[in-house]
């Protein structure tokens, strides 16, 4: 943990960015209010809050939602399944 205050994108309390919690010794940071989470030392993280995926789901359609949700992983791990079995 750097000692970093990172603020959520989303909520305002009392006309400033909300700061985020940081979760114990770790190098996660969530909001207290919406749940918006990054991680400090993967940028590639991608948040699955809500705001972050009605984000993703406007200006990727609904494609994105599916990603994130792990919904195409397992559609995938199925359909695969299926095909060793019929071999």
């Amino acid at each position: 943990m750097s000692g970093a205050v990172y603020h959520c994108p989303y909520c305002i309390v009392g006309g400033q960015y909300r700061p985020m919690i940081p979760l114990g010794q770790s190098d996660e940071y969530r909001c207290g209010g919406c749940g918006h989470m990054i991680v400090e030392s993967n940028p590639f993280y991608v948040c699955t809050c809500f705001r972050c995926k009605a984000t993703r789901a406007k200006e990727y359609g609904r494609e994105a939602l599916q990603e994130t949700s792990g919904s195409r992983t397992r559609r995938g791990h199925h359909s695969l399944l299926s095909r060793l079995s019929r071999e």
